[in-house]
This record gives C-alpha cells, sequence and structure tokens, in this order.
C-alpha cells in the first residue's frame, strides 16, 4: 500500500482516468479503470441505484487484468475490496502518525467498513486492549458487529456506545 501511495506521490508510472458514468432508468453505472506500473489494470464498476428505496446497497465488482495478456485474472467483490482498501490506507496512516503503540480503539459506525477498520487495526496493532463502537442507535448491526468481532479478538475489551447511553 505504502509503495502505491509512494508512487501515486511522484505522479509516473500509473494512469487513473476519470471515472465514466452512464444513467439508466433504475440505475446509474459507474466505471472508474486504474493502472499501476508492475501491480496492474483494474476497473471498478458500481451500480447506484435510482430509488432511495433500494436497499440492495452498491452492488459493485472489481475486474483484474493481466498485464501481458490483458486477460481476466480476477473478479473481485468491490465493496468488500474497498473496506479493506481503506482499512489498510488507515492503518499505514496511524502507523506514520503515532509515536507510540495504541491501546484503546473507537469506531463509529456498525457497517462493511468500520468492520474492516477495526479489524485491521487491531490486527496490526496488538497493542490495543479495549475498542469502543459508537452507533446511532443499539440494534441488531451493532450487536452483530461486537459478536463477530469478539469472536475474532477475544483478547480485546469491546463495548458498544450509543447516544442515549449515559457516560
Amino acid at each position: 500500500m505504502a509503495s502505491v501511495f509512494r508512487r501515486l506521490s511522484t505522479g509516473s508510472d500509473y494512469a487513473l482516468p476519470h471515472r465514466t458514468t452512464i444513467a439508466m432508468s433504475h440505475h446509474t453505472a459507474l466505471f472508474m479503470p486504474s493502472w499501476v506500473k508492475d501491480v496492474g489494470t483494474a476497473i471498478k464498476v458500481v451500480s447506484v441505484p435510482t430509488s432511495t428505496d433500494d436497499k440492495r446497497g452498491l452492488p459493485a465488482s472489481t475486474v483484474l487484468m493481466d498485464e501481458e495478456t490483458g486477460c481476466v485474472k480476477a473478479i473481485v467483490n468491490a465493496s468488500a475490496l474497498t473496506a479493506l482498501r481503506t482499512a489498510a490506507v488507515s492503518v499505514l496512516a496511524t502507523r506514520l502518525l503515532l509515536s507510540k503503540p495504541p491501546i484503546s480503539l473507537v469506531a463509529f459506525g456498525t457497517g462493511k467498513q468500520i468492520e474492516a477498520h477495526v479489524d485491521l487495526h487491531i490486527r496490526a496493532f496488538p497493542s490495543i486492549k479495549r475498542c469502543v463502537i459508537v452507533n446511532c442507535s443499539r440494534n441488531m448491526r451493532l450487536e452483530n458487529l461486537l459478536s463477530e468481532l469478539c469472536r475474532l479478538h477475544p483478547l480485546v475489551a469491546f463495548e458498544g456506545l450509543v447516544a442515549d447511553d449515559t457516560v
């Protein structure tokens, strides 16, 4: 991750063209190509529903292509990949900015991005012994996230904090 950011900061050996958008009656498709030298070529395709009642989230896939042949090497769940990539960037920033290992972590929300952030931070920083998840309300998503994180990281004390809790 750090090497890719280093390349991006130099302005060479990569291409990130603007995304292409195609609006249709039920959704808008977003096409986001990229290329990094010696890493590869990919295109992320996201479908944004036009209806605000659509509860599917944002269906998305990333297609990875072989650098030499142009053949498809893999099709990856882009939502999971985005959560992992965003969390990895956060871990990198945390490593660069902290002067000593963290012992506590606070995260906001209960979605896949927060799950990935908390999981990767605890894996990267075994010094973390306490984690508070802040959410708007105490609901099944919060309870399921806390349960999953406790299963993955039994040595960490997890707590859910919601707006109506007294501190």
